[in-house]
């Protein structure tokens, strides 16, 4: 076997920097798009909407000004409001480690 002496240059320095440079930003944008995908998927897949509940909320966009102004401001679903019984006991945490 040759044994060379490769004795790094200037010019062989700078296409390394200029390869890892392309390297993280390609990387970078890779991860950017794959996180992009993967929220795409789970909006798409989420349990409990259905097409019906989609297409209530386009019709109630849909519908004229006027008739959207002539309801009240306070409607009784806005003007429920739900209290949570205070707790008995306080919580605590139980590893089941010990006894």
């Amino acid at each position: 076997m040759k044994s060379t002496d490769a004795t790094p240059t200037p010019g062989s320095r700078d296409a390394g920097l200029r390869l890892r440079r392309r390297l993280t930003v390609g990387s970078a944008a890779a991860a950017s798009a794959a996180t992009a995908l993967f929220a795409a998927i789970g909006a798409l897949t989420i349990p409990g909407t259905s097409a019906a509940a989609t297409s209530n909320s386009a019709s109630a966009a849909s519908a004229p000004a006027s008739a959207t102004e002539a309801t009240s401001s306070t409607s009784p679903a806005a003007a429920t409001t739900v209290t949570q019984a205070p707790a008995t006991a306080t919580a605590h945490a139980v590893s089941g480690g010990s006894r």
